[in-house]
């Protein structure tokens, strides 16, 4: 292995061993040393990767949000060139999956998305915000601010039954995936349709 690809080997390693102290035990008992320890390390290991926890806390928000995106672009253009139920559910189950496939990488996200005091926090405030922004501007692009008066707050509606099914999914209330992404898309696809006309296209 080079150099490189064990520096970065022993990066993801801290990533990762911070993230289950996270989820285990909150950010307020997290310590440089607890995360080098986790991950089977030195404590001056943490410092050749990160200057402080603040900038792990970063790193890691940042990760875990980029990754998300990466999973919802390709499955965003498909939506785009043809919206159609099967689109719009396979859209569903991605952004669902994209989560709730690490459960612990949901739990952090819900429990800290609203918290703007952390590094962690803040990170995640933005990708809320720029998820919203990119589903606004796919539902623009598809025409229907056109015909849909206050399609910002049907962003926000649908933004809320998808968190909310990714909670229930998280906290065992829901048991069937793939009947939750079935409903989540039916649910979507008729907000949008009782109030445009366009968006009958979508069914």
């Amino acid at each position: 292995m080079s150099r490189r690809a064990n520096k970065m080997r022993t990066y993801q390693k801290l990533l990762r061993g911070a993230i289950r102290l996270i989820h285990r035990s909150g950010l307020h008992t997290l310590t440089t040393g607890k995360v080098a320890s986790e991950s089977g390390m030195a404590q001056p290991t943490f410092y050749v990767h990160f200057a402080d926890m603040n900038t792990l806390l970063q790193k890691a928000a940042s990760e875990l949000s980029d990754a998300i995106f990466r999973r919802l672009q390709p499955i965003r253009e498909q939506v785009m060139d043809g919206p159609s139920r099967e689109s719009v559910r396979a859209a569903c189950a991605t952004a669902v999956n994209a989560l709730v496939d690490d459960p612990r990488y949901a739990e952090i996200y819900l429990r800290y998305r609203r918290d703007p005091h952390t590094p962690l926090g803040e990170r995640f405030l933005e990708f809320t915000d720029e998820v919203r922004g990119a589903l606004y501007s796919d539902l623009c692009a598809l025409g229907l601010n056109r015909d849909i008066p206050h399609l910002e707050i049907h962003v926000e509606m649908i933004f809320g039954m998808t968190l909310g099914l990714i909670e229930a999914i998280v906290d065992r209330r829901i048991g069937d995936l793939e009947i939750a992404v079935d409903l989540l898309a039916d649910s979507i696809i008729a907000q949008l349709e009782s109030h445009s006309t366009r968006a009958r296209d979508v069914a």
